[in-house]
């Protein structure tokens, strides 16, 4: 059974949630495994539908501060990379994604309610944190504002390809699959040793 030592130990950060408690959790993970080794990466990977904004910057600033005390953080996507978990992908020093991992990315949304007064206020907010999503995804990918513009102008979930995503540069590579290659090697060695055999078998 792994546990979360194990994976302490071998400095990986699991993110299924978006919301207080993992994010708390994942900061705390980072913080500490960045001061016990400075210089061994730390993997964070990633498969969540989204949730919180305000928490997703919270992870964000707390990679990038990780980042600028010289701690790599790789990022990985597998499965879903959706919503706040894109902005969190981008953040890694090297972004790897499953091949069959789904991406999406979206304006963000809230619950409005209030007077108008209310309404205007939580409307500029936000636009505020929509503009410093693209502000971030700017920095971070290959896509200018006027592309992340046009790739949202539907205003619906955009949904993006493993393929796209390195494209876009919100991913700089695929997750190798060398297992697969390495047992391959070993069918192909074995079937060589076996003719080989067979050979000298027959000149005896």
């Amino acid at each position: 059974m792994t546990t979360k030592k194990d994976f302490e130990d071998d400095r990986i950060i699991l993110l299924n949630e978006v919301d207080e408690s993992p994010i708390s959790t994942a900061i705390q993970s980072l913080f500490t495994l960045a001061q016990k080794d400075k210089k061994t990466p730390i993997n964070l990977i990633i498969n969540t539908f989204g949730g919180s904004i305000y928490d997703m910057f919270a992870l964000y600033d707390a990679i990038k501060y990780v980042q600028s005390l010289g701690t790599p953080v790789n990022t990985i996507g597998l499965g879903k990379i959706m919503s706040a978990g894109v902005i969190l992908l981008v953040a890694g020093n090297t972004r790897k994604v499953g091949k069959n991992s789904t991406i999406m990315w979206h304006l963000g949304t809230d619950s409005i309610e209030g007077d108008m007064f209310e309404l205007r206020n939580e409307l500029n907010e936000v636009e505020r944190l929509d503009d410093l999503c693209n502000h971030i995804l700017c920095q971070e990918t290959n896509m200018s504002k006027k592309d992340i513009e046009n790739l949202l102008s539907s205003r619906v979930d955009v949904y993006v390809t493993p393929e796209q995503a390195i494209e876009y540069g919100m991913a700089d590579s695929y997750l190798e699959t060398t297992v697969t290659k390495h047992i391959t090697d070993s069918k192909k060695t074995t079937s060589t040793r076996s003719k080989k055999t067979t050979k000298k078998t027959t000149k005896k």
